[in-house]
């Protein structure tokens, strides 16, 4: 089954109590609704349980200190709010079998200004990603050589920017309910109309049914290695 945005802002609007049964909708009310609809999927895309989907996607190593993400950069990807993980291939010369190695999040820059030397090359331990806008950072550490390594990134699937009303959404169908109920308490918001609790009470339900399907909740690790251990070069000393 396939869903129209203008179905759902039409619905919505109804739904909202800003149109009445048998009344038609402006196209002021229909921008309205199409403007709110993208600044709840803006919200949703940062949220994990959120998003259905992860993507991975690779480019080869050139020896470079950093590498662009987002639109037009080296990761020609819509530029994430953060990594979900990522490892290293070791380039395939010619075998059947390749062999990967996941490598540490780097989750902050001040963590990264504590390597001492960043411009050393070999097989990178570590990755962080430096979210900034319109184009994100990634800074690989040890410095991955230049053609040795495909470097690959996991990230939260981007959810469809809506431009139209004649537009087909294509998201899971357990979607559409919450982005209903989310929208008409927006829009109720938006023309100054009281909060109504139902359409509170519809939007956690439908949200929560969203969450159960995409929970998926990796393994813990825990290490027992003595002593000082480096999450970088994954080593104890």
């Amino acid at each position: 089954m396939t869903y129209l945005v203008g179905d759902i802002v039409t619905r919505t609007l109804r739904l909202a109590g800003i149109v009445g049964i048998g009344q038609r909708q402006t196209s002021d009310d229909a921008q309205t609704a199409l403007d709110a609809l993208n600044d709840i999927l803006a919200q949703w895309q940062v949220q994990r349980w959120l998003v259905w989907s992860l993507t991975t996607t690779s480019v080869t190593s050139t020896g470079a200190l950093s590498y662009t993400i987002g639109a037009g950069g080296t990761f020609n990807i819509p530029r994430p709010d953060r990594l979900e993980s990522a490892f290293v291939r070791f380039k395939n010369t010619g075998g059947s079998i390749t062999v990967d190695q996941p490598i540490v999040l780097i989750q902050s820059r001040e963590d990264y200004n504590r390597i001492a030397v960043k411009n050393i090359g070999s097989l990178p331990q570590g990755v962080f990603y430096d979210n900034t806008y319109p184009l994100g950072s990634l800074y690989f550490w040890p410095v991955p050589t230049s053609g040795q390594y495909d470097l690959y990134i996991t990230t939260k699937t981007a959810i469809p920017v809506l431009t139209s009303l004649t537009q087909v959404i294509a998201m899971p169908p357990e979607y559409i309910a919450a982005l209903r109920y989310e929208l008409a308490g927006v829009l109720r918001a938006e023309y100054t109309l009281p909060l109504d609790p139902k359409l509170e009470i519809l939007t956690i339900k439908a949200k929560s049914i969203i969450r159960n399907a995409n929970a998926k909740i990796p393994l813990l690790q825990v290490g027992t290695r003595n002593g000082y251990y480096n999450p970088y070069s994954d080593q104890a000393s």
